[in-house]
């Protein structure tokens, strides 16, 4: 059963719409979000509690008046966001990792990297991809490559 999501989120458009995608389906299922920030360890700028001030508000203020809000637990760590989606995700145990898909040029991603790209390969928790224009999820097609690993997907 899918029973706990996280939402990794930075300042994109993309992320607060797969936050959005993530909090409807999650309540479909009465599932607990959390919503993960990583701080870039090279960034200068507020400490990681002021960024969880911060996250906190935001989504008080950004679902404060939805009734149909699932339950949301912020959190925010520093680290290489590429690596510490995945081993965030694993430590505290989720069943489901959603990241925003941005909308960007075969050559940005191959000069720039792409994080969603990064998580995606060293993620061994199923992860689903919410594209940036995406408006509402009516239905999901889950693609299987007949090993037993992939056949888990259908257990959750």
């Amino acid at each position: 059963m899918l029973k706990h999501f996280l939402v990794a989120i930075d300042d994109s458009d993309a992320s607060g719409n797969a936050l959005r995608i993530a909090a409807r389906l999650a309540l479909g299922v009465e599932a607990k979000v959390t919503v993960l920030r990583v701080i870039p360890l090279a960034r200068k700028g507020p400490s990681e509690q002021d960024e969880l001030l911060r996250l906190k508000d935001w989504l008080k203020s950004t679902y404060a008046v939805d009734q149909d809000a699932p339950t949301f637990t912020p959190a925010v760590i520093g680290g290489i966001p590429q690596v510490e989606i995945s081993r965030y995700a694993e430590s505290i145990g989720v069943d489901l990792v959603v990241l925003g898909r941005k909308v960007r040029s075969r050559t940005t991603r191959l000069m720039l990297g792409d994080t969603t790209d990064a998580v995606v390969r060293r993620n061994r928790l199923p992860t689903l991809l919410v594209p940036a224009l995406l408006q509402d999820v009516r239905g999901m097609l889950v693609a299987l490559d007949g090993t037993d690993r992939g056949s888990l997907v259908l257990s959750k």
